[in-house]
């Protein structure tokens, strides 16, 4: 069996919420977006790790992606 793997989803709006759905039937994922109801909504009712962060703080999502086999 593969190993779950661990992936970084940019974007917690409709298509975001969907890749998100679909991913965490099988990996680890966690989801960014600055829009904080959105990303409430999706850890709320997918059970995964979200994270508050503008898209444009590329330090941030660097690192953030650093930790992630797949973005």
């Amino acid at each position: 069996m593969a190993r779950r793997k661990k992936i970084l989803v940019l974007g917690a709006g409709m298509i975001g919420f969907e890749i998100a759905r679909d991913l965490s039937k099988h990996h680890s994922v966690t989801a960014v977006d600055r829009d904080l109801p959105a990303l409430i909504e999706l850890a709320k009712t997918l059970g995964i790790t979200a994270i508050q962060a503008d898209f444009l703080n590329l330090p941030k999502i660097f690192r953030l992606a650093q930790d992630h086999d797949v973005v």
